[in-house]
């Protein structure tokens, strides 16, 4: 047995009051030392809930904007197996090699994977895994880039990012070709 506990015991009453109150200053000090390390703590847990809140708050409000299955129809007829010499897109969502890099820097990069675990060109070809990175550069990297250039968050911008470039919706050029993107997207949403 413990023998503070057991010390404590062998006290009577009036010591051990004794005791607690020559103490209370003491006593008083490291529970308020705990009171400010609680509040603390739950202030830092209530900010992180909040952040993780408005970061979903705002993927969701993406996911709104743009309907991934009508740009997958678009970009390759839903084939995932569709490849485009020119720029070098692959796969449902045309996937570019410099997406894919940003990709893999920005996601993978951050969390601290190693060169040989990022998706390779080649991957695009794999629906799930082209569509994963078409959800990030379509409801979490273009909108970030959007807001850091100060443009709105539309369906219209992404869409013009995504097929134009970041530039374009920077400088509100929309390319002949992306009018037609526009089009297309358009008429499609409103079949579903």
């Amino acid at each position: 047995m413990n023998p503070i506990i057991t010390g404590w015991n062998k006290l009577g009453r009036q010591e051990q009051y004794k005791v607690m109150f020559e103490h209370k200053d003491d006593f008083y000090c490291r529970l308020r030392r705990i009171t400010q390390i609680a509040f603390i703590l739950m202030t830092i847990a209530g900010i992180i809930a909040l952040l993780t809140l408005i970061v979903a708050m705002d993927k969701a409000q993406a996911k709104e904007l743009v309907d991934m299955r009508i740009i997958a129809k678009i970009e390759s007829s839903e084939n995932h197996r569709a490849y485009n010499p020119k720029d070098g897109g692959r796969g449902l969502y045309q996937i570019t090699p410099i997406v894919l890099k940003d990709y893999n820097n920005c996601v993978l990069g951050k969390y601290g994977f190693s060169p040989e675990y990022f998706v390779k060109l080649e991957d695009l070809f794999n629906p799930k895994i082209n569509s994963e990175v078409a959800d990030w550069y379509l409801n979490e990297r273009i909108p970030q880039l959007l807001k850091a250039h100060h443009i709105p968050v539309t369906k219209k911008n992404i869409i013009i990012a995504y097929n134009a470039g970041i530039a374009n919706a920077k400088k509100g050029r929309t390319p002949s070709i992306t009018k037609k993107y526009l089009a297309k997207y358009d008429k499609l949403s409103r079949r579903r």
